[in-house]
């Protein structure tokens, strides 16, 4: 089969999402089909092919847009606000084709039609290249929606990792018009997958489970066997010290780290060779804020091309996960990290996690109850000392998670689309 994959965006460093996505293409592409992943970017274009054979493609804004706001952000860099006015209007009359197109950017009018040119692009590489079946992922929901409202004639399936409709932080006044959107999409594919979590809360709900016998729920398809690339890594992880890292998205709302800070700050008293490091982007102040009370015990780095992410999460002592104060929300960077089979700190926000059911699975981890206000920072640091160098096998965490490995979400896919 030739299959394309609608990532929605999908920028010159991939997100974990895209991660995902490209490695099931990659899991398909290995068992003979032609697997395609394309959406759009608010930068650069791109295409590549990967080891695997699989197509990556991704469609920005003009050249020349992005150059007229490269060139004018250069000219006004670092300039004091009384000078800002002069230079604007010395670049017009020096740039006047890049002041129209920093104009033309500022209107938004190049973001609002990204939309149409992307479906006009995938409608064409649906002819060009004989797709037989589209995936159309939910992030972000309304680049799935704009496949499905095109009625494409092939097969489709919609593949959700993170709840839409049913997404706890949505308002109760958009909320209805977010389920009646996706159990649009719902009605119009031919299958649906989902997480386990999801799925059974979707058979529970009136606007869902009309169609509970097209949503399966998997678990995500990421526990593989990672070779890393010998790469430089943002943090120096020497080897006297006991090296901690998270590595992902910190969010100030559903994932606040100050529980686990506070633990951490006691055990930095008296042991400071126990070191805390958070790789990935910051939404929020919190984590940056503790480095700065702590800069010797606590480091914070922006996100990284997913090979050296990769690096950094092999080379660490012990890897800290940060659960979501979401009940029906599973992160997916768990599987990554049972992969390694490193020692884990995880912190479990709400009594009811999604992701409790994997952990207690773990052999080696620890879970701090934050749900419950107990500081557990001598357990905590007992483990710390008792853990380190420890290490599961790859094949036996493969036994315990092997409905989370990409061939068995590839075949479940295959055979859906057949």
């Amino acid at each position: 089969m030739n299959i394309l994959f609608s990532a929605g965006f999908l920028s010159s460093v991939p997100f974990a999402n895209n991660n995902i996505e490209i490695l099931l293409a990659d899991t398909l592409a290995a068992k003979g089909h032609k697997c395609y992943v394309t959406g759009v970017s608010h930068d650069d274009d791109i295409y590549r092919v990967t080891s695997a054979g699989t197509v990556v493609q991704s469609w920005g804004i003009s050249r020349w847009l992005k150059e007229s706001s490269r060139n004018f952000d250069k000219a006004v860099e670092n300039l004091p606000q009384s000078e800002i006015r002069k230079t604007i209007l010395k670049f017009i009359i020096s740039h006047p084709v890049n002041a129209l197109g920093v104009f033309i950017l500022s209107t938004g009018y190049p973001y609002k039609t990204i939309d149409k040119n992307y479906l006009k692009k995938v409608k064409k590489l649906i002819k060009a290249e004989k797709i037989d079946a589209f995936i159309g992922f939910c992030y972000p929901f309304d680049k799935a929606k704009l496949l499905f409202d095109a009625n494409l004639p092939i097969k489709k399936m919609y593949y959700q990792f993170d709840p839409h409709g049913l997404h706890e932080t949505w308002t109760v006044e958009n909320k209805e018009q977010k389920i009646a959107d996706e159990t649009d999409i719902i009605s119009k594919a031919d299958n649906v997958l989902t997480t386990r979590v999801l799925a059974r809360q979707y058979s529970q709900h009136p606007s869902y489970a009309p169609y509970t016998e097209k949503i399966m729920g998997i678990d995500f398809p990421v526990l593989a066997r990672k070779q890393p690339e010998n790469v430089e890594i943002p943090f120096d992880f020497k080897s006297e010290n006991t090296n901690i890292l998270f590595c992902g998205t910190m969010d100030d709302g559903f994932r606040n780290p100050d529980y686990v800070l506070s633990t951490f700050e006691k055990i930095f008293e008296k042991d400071p060779s126990v070191k805390v490091y958070f790789l990935g982007p910051q939404q929020g102040v919190k984590v940056t804020q503790w480095a700065e009370k702590h800069p010797e015990n606590i480091f914070v780095h922006p996100g990284v091309p997913n090979n050296i992410a990769v690096a950094a999460t092999y080379k660490a002592d012990m890897l800290l996960n940060i659960g979501n104060a979401i009940s029906n929300m599973v992160p997916s960077k768990i599987f990554d990290y049972f992969a390694t089979g490193k020692p884990i700190v995880n912190v479990q926000k709400i009594a009811d996690a999604p992701d409790v059911e994997y952990f207690e699975k773990y052999p080696l981890q620890i879970t701090l109850p934050e749900y419950t206000g107990d500081m557990l920072n001598d357990k905590l640091y007992e483990f710390i000392k008792t853990s380190k160098g420890s290490h599961l096998d790859f094949a036996q965490v493969k036994d315990l998670y092997y409905t989370a490995t990409p061939e068995y979400v590839a075949s479940i896919i295959e055979n859906a689309l057949k």
